[in-house]
């Protein structure tokens, strides 16, 4: 969480083809332990993840998207989102592609194309199962949402907030590396 809020730029990759560059500067960092540890707190277990919103309208490249999603569960052909500005601009794939394009039309919303949320996950015992509220926490994986920001420090207002998990990320913050595979390296 506090790499996250001090860092100006996230970049990620992965060997599937994901590509992405995220302006973070002045944005909080936020995490989840999967533990509640105050009355009224609540959490989602397993997941441990750290994540953040990016700055709204400067997220750019490719997402490959080769674990699950929020919506169809586990991706059976890999999904290739294309973002420019912070908008997703061309959501391609097989049947799971078409499913997250007809939903995200369906809201008759911009604001569920835009890029949300950036995470990692950091559950070295949780597993993709298609069940996001572990997809997302896994270790070895990141994960990039799609709509809603506003709980999140974020600005864009949008009726949906799906979440797109990859694995094998290779992040780096203001160009120094931090997760690499499964080892981070901090």
């Amino acid at each position: 969480m506090r790499r996250f809020t001090i860092a100006k730029r996230i970049k990620v990759t992965n060997p599937a083809g994901t590509c992405l560059t995220f302006n973070v500067q002045g944005r909080k960092g936020y995490g989840l332990s999967g533990m509640a540890t105050r009355s009224g707190e609540a959490t989602g277990v397993p997941d441990i993840e750290a994540y953040i919103a990016p700055v709204e309208r400067d997220t750019n490249g490719v997402l490959v998207v080769d674990g699950s999603t929020s919506v169809t569960g586990i991706v059976r052909q890999p999904i290739v989102i294309t973002i420019r500005h912070g908008v997703a601009v061309t959501i391609a794939g097989g049947s799971d592609a078409q499913s997250i394009r007809s939903i995200l039309l369906k809201t008759r919303s911009r604001g569920s194309f835009y890029v949300g949320e950036f995470g990692v996950g950091l559950n070295p015992l949780a597993h993709i199962r298609g069940a996001i509220i572990e997809d997302e926490g896994v270790l070895g994986t990141a994960h990039v949402a799609l709509g809603d920001n506003t709980k999140i420090g974020g600005k864009n207002n949008a009726r949906t907030h799906i979440d797109f998990v990859f694995k094998t990320p290779h992040l780096q913050l203001d160009g120094e590396t931090v997760l690499r595979g499964r080892r981070l390296r901090i």
